[in-house]
């Protein structure tokens, strides 16, 4: 599971967190009207190993383990680093955001975030033997060279806690030190997470914080907490060491130069560097290259000589993030889309050993021609790198887990008779099956890169995958599991099934394109329909979407980025009309295929075929910008449309608005029952936020349960959890439905009770 229940990532909603993830938990209240009360059921969307939100790696001090901690599953993965086998599962009470050893390699100490704590870890034994406070929000941890010190940034007052690791206390804590910490936010999924490293230890007992802020780096005695100026330049912003810690080199944007640190004496001296230097340094093994981080635009790197105070020509390496020495100290790695492999001596890049993935940070083995690197913003996979030179490469691409997991579940089909639910699990690269009856995950399968959007034919015999990283569909066997690949060259984000089961029909990112896909012969049908912009491969869930009519005759594709609506007609499998709309999000039909209904911009435009040509013949004029979820009854004279924390009811063919009525949240998503007498309306909110000192993704959500009516508004009933709803799909006959929560890992299963 990716955040439990009680994680203070949760903390918005905590009071009214009483679900139990651990055990299936129903809650309902008395009904409020004729379509009864809502009867509802957690379920974990996870596998045996899960690892959520990897923050950190280290390797142990012999080289021959990595271990990886896990901030939001409250775990540490230990690895073999030779064989890259999962060799165990240490459980944390807080949730670590970073991991290091001591010296002797006898012990780990976490950083949790939002514990306000650091976890010290016994590594014979694999349980954690103590927990010490520490200021509010520790970020990273790091330990001293030869001693039982550790030093741990945290994030209120920009702090330093040092912490006695043979007594297990928090002895000193020295705020407003000028600490720097990087954030990142990621509103697709949403998630955030923060890292610093702007200080370590020098020598044993002496910590550097080189913070910003038109300072000089600070010199801390960790034994007596004497805090004095460093001799270096202003503003520094990138720290590093040799292998055998003699020499320190501290690069500074402002001056465009660097401070070599003679670690023994603490002795310093300044090489100006014609580059500006952004922040990351690796240096070598001898202590005489530094390789720096260069360049605001460039994107690439420069290596300097601290012996004749030479620097090199700029080195293109693209985007980084930070730099490692690689065992023996010839190479720096760079954390980047490339993965650069830079040679010190000779200040070339020898190989680009990366594949694309974007990566936040790594670690190097000591002993071992090997780094490991973090991809958790398009997945949450390790990335295992041979790094003993040109020849080296890309080894292994793992989940962080160790195993099948089931992150973030973005999209859902739901089998006709409500019974199978089937998530795509867009970082874990698997999709889920779940007996909703049982309520239980009853198969993780892996299948292509960041799955997307699903579909299962009616008969539920075959579930059709998107992929936004892997160029292919995935047609799942069911329930055999067997798979069965077809290749498309672009990006997917959206498909739809005919109603016989007969052909998948998928839209294309980047090419922007429209396939056709002979489900049992497992074949591409025909050639592909040129389309218009749907929208960007990074954020998908931005693109318009595609919508079949239910006899399967009509397609209405929403090509947002270029203002228009495409017609297709799937029987001659051509373009039937095209219609100028101002950034067309999605479609709806009605029950008889006559009339879509498409959201835009603003409105939402009702488009017919009117003497034999589609072209728009109403409008309702929402005037609300922003996403708009929709429902029709069958006779199609009955609009409902949620669109920010606004219900509305429509009447067709007048386009006039008959109620409307606040929700509690954003809405998410809205279905209707068979017989059109009850309304399902999810709403919440997910945004990064900052509480009472905390950063933190705030997240809620609602499911409001509405009587069909045209004539006012009739609330029947309301839950609300501590969660994040994605999407939402209800069975043919509107008794069962289940809710995809991609922030915790969760299924809602709900059911109305008269």
């Amino acid at each position: 599971m990716k955040k439990h229940c009680t994680t203070p990532l949760l903390l918005a909603a905590l009071a009214g967190c009483a679900l139990s993830l651990d055990t299936f938990a129903q809650r309902s209240v008395e009904p409020m009207g004729p379509c009864g009360k809502i009867a509802l059921w957690t379920i974990e969307n996870a596998g045996p190993n899960e690892g959520d939100t990897p923050m950190a790696v280290v390797y142990s001090p012999a080289g021959n383990r990595f271990v990886v901690a896990h901030r939001d599953s409250k775990n540490l993965h230990v690895f073999d680093a030779v064989t890259q086998q999962l060799l165990s599962i240490i459980p944390v009470s807080g949730s670590p955001n970073d991991v290091a050893f001591n010296h002797d390699g006898t012990l780990m100490v976490t950083a949790n975030h939002y514990e306000h704590t650091v976890s010290l870890i016994d590594v014979a034994s694999g349980s954690e033997v103590g927990v010490v406070s520490v200021a509010r929000q520790p970020v990273s941890v790091r330990t001293s060279p030869s001693a039982d010190y550790a030093v741990v940034a945290c994030l209120e007052d920009e702090t330093l806690s040092v912490v006695d690791l043979a007594n297990g206390v928090e002895t000193y804590r020295f705020p407003e030190l000028g600490l720097w910490f990087d954030f990142c936010l990621d509103y697709g999924l949403p998630q955030y997470s923060v890292v610093s490293r702007n200080y370590g230890f020098i020598d044993a007992t002496t910590a550097w914080v080189y913070g910003r802020e038109h300072a000089k780096a600070k010199s801390i005695d960790v034994v007596t907490g004497e805090v004095t100026p460093a001799n270096t330049l202003f503003e520094p912003s990138g720290f590093a060491f040799s292998a055998d810690r003699g020499t320190g080199v501290l690069t500074h944007e402002t001056y465009d130069a660097l401070t070599v640190v003679d670690t023994l004496t603490q002795s310093t001296y300044p090489i100006a560097v014609a580059h500006f230097l952004v922040g990351p340094v690796a240096v070598d093994a001898t202590g005489r290259y530094a390789a720096c981080l260069a360049g605001m635009q460039e994107n690439g790197c420069v290596v300097v000589d601290l012996s004749t105070k030479v620097t090199s020509a700029f080195l293109d390496t693209g985007p980084m993030v930070d730099l490692l020495s690689t065992a023996g100290g010839r190479f720096a790695l760079g954390a980047g889309e490339r993965v650069p492999l830079v040679d010190f001596a000779t200040a070339s890049v020898v190989a680009d050993l990366g594949d694309g993935t974007r990566v936040h940070g790594g670690a190097s083995s000591p002993t071992l021609d090997q780094s490991v690197l973090i991809a958790s913003l398009d997945d949450e996979d390790l990335l295992v790198f041979d790094t003993s030179g040109p020849d080296g490469g890309l080894v292994n691409r793992m989940g962080s887990g160790g195993g099948l997991e089931a992150d973030n579940p973005k999209h859902m089909a739901l089998s006709a008779d409500g019974r199978w639910a089937l998530t795509s699990n867009l970082l874990s690269d698997t999709v889920s099956v779940i007996n909703t009856e049982t309520r239980r995950v009853a198969r993780i399968v892996p299948v292509g890169d960041r799955p997307g959007e699903i579909a299962l034919t009616p008969d539920g015999s075959v579930a059709v995958v998107t992929h936004l990283g892997s160029r292919y569909v995935t047609l799942l066997a069911l329930p055999s599991f067997d798979a069965q690949t077809i290749a498309i060259p672009d990006p997917m984000h959206a498909v739809e099934i005919s109603p016989d089961g007969q052909f998948a029909y998928v839209a294309t990112l980047e090419h922007d394109s429209l396939w056709r896909i002979d489900i049992p012969a497992a074949a591409v049908s025909g050639p592909p329909l040129p389309m218009g912009d749907f929208g960007n491969v990074d954020s998908p869930q931005l693109a318009g979407g595609i919508t079949l009519s239910p006899a399967g005759d009509v397609l209405v594709a929403c090509e947002k980025f270029s203002d228009r609506v495409t017609v297709v007609d799937t029987a001659t499998w051509s373009v039937r009309d095209q219609i100028s709309m101002d950034t067309p999000r999605g479609a709806l039909s009605s029950s008889t295929g006559g009339k879509f209904l498409v959201a835009d911009e603003r409105d939402v435009q009702v488009i017919a075929p009117i003497r034999g040509t589609w072209q728009i013949f109403k409008t309702l004029n929402l005037k609300r910008s922003g996403e708009k979820h929709m429902a029709i009854t069958p006779d199609g004279e009955q609009v409902y449309v949620a669109t920010g924390n606004r219900l509305q009811m429509w009447q067709l063919p007048s386009a006039r608005l008959n109620w409307e009525v606040a929700l509690p949240d954003r809405a998410t998503g809205i279905r209707m029952n068979g017989d059109a007498t009850c309304l399902w309306v999810t709403s919440g909110d997910g945004r990064p936020t900052y509480e009472d000192g905390l950063n933190f993704i705030s997240m809620r959500g609602q499911l409001s349960l509405f009587e069909v009516n045209p004539e006012v508004p009739r609330l029947t009933h309301q839950v609300a959890l501590p969660s994040y709803f994605e999407k939402i799909e209800i069975d043919a006959a509107g008794r069962r439905g289940v809710i995809t929560d991609s922030i915790g890992d969760l299924l809602h299963v709900f059911e109305p009770l008269n």
